[in-house]
């Protein structure tokens, strides 16, 4: 099986057989490691683990995030604006989710159903079907895996031509709706129904700990599949079904999102507004066009200082850091929803005027990928 999806960052990690190189700075956390192991209770790490951890970790914290963990910010006091979830159309605390739900599940990555599938990986370039079409003539046929709203920079897909790439090509598609499920389509169906496209994907992915503010996950497949994969997918063999309570809170809230559009309506003037007030700032954010905005920073220590300008002033986002994205292309997202208040959302535009001459969002790398090539002529 080939998989060809979008170019992004994977973890890999090395054989626990891999010689650790010793030197003082890996010995000495190393001994501050084996300290701490004798403080804490269960077995402890190996000395070649605990090695590996001072020779590929402890730099990072100490030296980049001041010894504290990167995700590790302020905590967010009463009058804080929130823009680090996930819950677009704000239906966490509806009265009729609030009477069926308790709780529910969580979902896999799609990178790790790649890994976990034995398949072999092929990248194309972000959100460019040309390049998709190329690699497929390279490689041959196999599954074209991408997102319908990309998680980190609110970028489209544009499904329309990847979709009409791969049936040319007889490849299978799939595609992941877990940040276009609720916000996009009629009735918040997603991406592939606004786009006419449902019929023609194979399989359509979504996490339900999104727009559904809950945390389970569906997917979709082609009906001559189903039962093969309910006696040959180990993961859905051995997995728990959903409990009663937990289907009645998610049929409650699918219920509530049919009926949102006004909060679909409002998400999108939100999201129209504050990206053209960041952009007007100079920030970088052309990538995308959704409710999502990435501002990404570039390096850990910028963007730590990014949010730390950000959330001494009421602002709280989420940060994105290796592996989540690439080595330098740290970032913290803003996630925008559909009950912030005018207030709110001016705050945000204030405290982003105001910080701009510190974090200098013009001289960030992403700014420089966005800009034009210059070209002379002779």
């Amino acid at each position: 099986m080939t998989v060809l999806s979008p170019i992004q960052s994977v973890a890999a990690v090395a054989p626990t057989s891999a010689p650790a190189p010793t030197t003082p700075a890996a010995d000495s956390s190393s001994h501050t490691l084996s300290r701490h192991a004798a403080r804490t209770r269960g077995p402890g790490l190996s000395a070649h683990l605990r090695a590996r951890i001072a020779r590929d970790f402890h730099a990072r914290l100490h030296d980049e995030w001041g010894g504290r963990f990167v995700t590790h910010g302020r905590t967010p006091g009463s009058d804080a604006v929130r823009l680090d979830g996930n819950d677009y159309l704000a239906v966490t605390g509806h009265p009729r989710i609030v009477q069926a739900q308790i709780d529910s599940l969580a979902h896999m990555s799609l990178w790790e159903g790649v890994r976990a599938s034995g398949a072999t990986a092929h990248p194309f370039r972000h959100n460019d079907p040309g390049h998709l079409a190329r690699m497929i003539a390279r490689h041959g046929p196999g599954l074209v895996v991408v997102d319908s709203v990309y998680s980190t920079t609110g970028a489209l897909c544009p499904l329309v031509d990847v979709v009409d790439i791969a049936q040319a090509h007889d490849c299978m598609i799939l595609v992941d709706e877990s940040h276009s499920l609720g916000t996009h389509g009629p009735q918040g169906r997603g991406l592939c129904a606004q786009l006419g496209l449902t019929d023609r994907v194979h399989f359509i992915t979504a996490s339900l700990a999104k727009a559904f503010a809950g945390r389970a996950g569906f997917f979709t497949m082609p009906d001559e599949l189903r039962y093969y994969l309910m006696c040959h997918s180990y993961p859905s063999i051995f997995s728990s079904s959903l409990l009663p309570h937990e289907v009645a809170g998610l049929a409650a809230t699918l219920e509530v999102l049919r009926a949102s559009d006004a909060a679909r309506e409002r998400l999108r003037q939100h999201t129209v507004r504050v990206r053209a007030r960041l952009a007007q700032l100079g920030y970088p954010i052309a990538q995308g066009s959704e409710q999502i905005i990435a501002l990404e920073a570039g390096t850990e220590v910028d963007t730590l200082a990014l949010r730390e300008a950000l959330e001494s002033r009421g602002i709280f986002g989420a940060i994105f850091v290796a592996p989540a994205t690439a080595r330098n292309r740290a970032m913290v997202r803003l996630t925008l929803h559909a009950a912030l208040t005018d207030a709110e959302l001016g705050h945000l535009e204030q405290v982003a005027a105001e910080i701009a001459p510190q974090v200098r969002p013009w001289a960030w790398p992403s700014a420089r990928r966005q800009r034009p090539l210059s070209t002379s002529s002779a």
